[in-house]
């Protein structure tokens, strides 16, 4: 697959706080990329370590590179000032922490034909760097003839990385930067009654980079929750589309939380506060004319009896009985 004539320019946001020790290898894979027409806004949110630095080092070096300092704000503000000071037709975002294949852009863009309003990719959860071929051919693209079928058909909706977005699409909509934990999805959401067509390619091009000390690993159960009740308030301002996919992205994480606590010691209070978390929700669904009554009830029972969704939880990914037994032992380790 040649180089694509880069005919937009696309703005990659990357928001960065304290990643000195990756974010050589997140900057080079964005600029090796082989769509050329970029615009790599890097926003540094008060860092204390060697970021900045590296930052402007790479700004004296290539032209495309813009550096945007400002006091701690959080990735929320980061991300939106980004977004601001965004002149391309398309906007990424790349956490400094992650990277890119080559040709992430490139197969991007051209899935974004005139009534797509959002490209994404697959993504690979990674723990080391990985050798990257270039694609002999464009992957696969599956064509959802809306966002809000995307988001209920695929696990896109839960983070804001991996994709492309019209910059006109956009344009009013702002991450929350009153929630500071698991806010890309009300981002996403928000987009949701957007008209157009989704395109989600079926190849990884986007590393997402696990490390012990990301916010993910080291948030507690509380964290989770905190976040939860932040989205139910959020729910209740929205407009009947927003508010459906909130209310329903607030059950199913506050199922797959109770499930992931079943072997913390807290798991007793993580569970009383699943289920409140739930009920609140499930009351707010009540009142949207877009989630069925029938779905209502099934998620109610699935909330009084919890042993259900585990079982339906095995059935989809079998593989979730050997991780149940590690779970075990690392208990009985620590006893």
């Amino acid at each position: 697959m040649g180089e694509a004539k880069a005919q937009n320019k696309i703005s990659v946001i990357i928001p960065v706080y304290n990643t000195a020790p990756y974010l050589k290898r997140c900057l080079d894979s964005v600029l090796q990329s082989t769509y050329r027409n970029l615009e790599i806004i890097c926003v540094n949110d008060g860092s204390t370590d060697a970021s900045l630095s590296i930052l402007e080092h790479y700004q004296a070096l290539d032209d495309r590179v813009v550096v945007i300092d400002q006091n701690n704000s959080g990735i929320s503000a980061a991300r939106n000032k980004g977004m601001e000071r965004a002149t391309g037709d398309f906007i990424s975002f790349v956490d400094s922490d992650d990277w890119v294949h080559p040709q992430m852009f490139e197969v991007l863009w051209n899935a974004m034909d005139d009534d797509v309003i959002m490209a994404v990719c697959s993504n690979k959860r990674v723990y080391h760097q990985e050798l990257m071929e270039l694609l002999g051919t464009l992957p696969s693209v599956r064509i959802y003839p809306s966002l809000r079928e995307g988001y209920e058909k695929t696990t896109i909706r839960h983070y804001a990385w991996a994709r492309l977005l019209r910059t006109a699409n956009v344009i009013g909509i702002h991450f929350d930067e009153g929630i500071t934990f698991l806010e890309d999805t009300i981002f996403n959401l928000m987009l949701a009654e957007k008209p157009g067509k989704c395109a989600v390619v079926e190849e990884s091009l986007y590393f997402y980079f696990q490390r012990d000390t990301s916010l993910l690993h080291t948030a507690s159960w509380e964290k989770y929750f905190e976040a939860m009740e932040k989205y139910i308030q959020r729910a209740k301002k929205e407009s009947s589309i927003c508010q459906s996919l909130i209310y329903e992205d607030v059950v199913k994480k506050a199922f797959a939380y109770r499930y992931e606590f079943m072997f913390i010691k807290e798991h007793n209070q993580a569970a009383k506060a699943a289920r409140v978390c739930i009920r609140e929700a499930l009351n707010g669904m009540k009142g949207n004319r877009l989630i069925s009554h029938k779905k209502i009830v099934v998620y109610t029972i699935m909330n009084d009896f919890p042993i259900l969704y585990r079982i339906y939880r095995i059935a989809l990914d079998p593989t979730l009985l050997d991780w149940e037994k590690k779970q075990k032992s690392l208990i009985k380790k620590l006893e």
